[in-house]
C-alpha cells in the first residue's frame, strides 16, 4: 500500500484508535477488519464498513 494512501484519512484512524481503547480488536488486518462485540467492521477506501453481526438478535 502506498504511503500517502494510509495518511490521507486521519479522522478514521482516530476513530479506529478509540475503537481498539474502548475493547474492539484487530481480527484481521489485511483488509482491516475490526471485531467489536458481535460485530464486525472493515476498512474500505477510507470508509469504515459493517460487515455483519456475529450472532443473530
Amino acid at each position: 500500500m502506498h504511503r500517502d494512501y494510509t495518511r490521507q484519512y486521519h479522522q478514521l484512524r482516530t476513530h479506529i484508535e478509540r475503537m481498539l481503547g474502548s475493547g474492539a480488536v484487530i481480527a484481521k488486518r489485511a483488509p482491516l477488519t475490526i471485531r467489536r462485540g458481535d460485530q464486525l467492521f472493515r476498512v474500505s477506501w477510507g470508509m469504515l464498513i459493517s460487515e455483519l453481526t456475529l450472532v443473530d438478535h
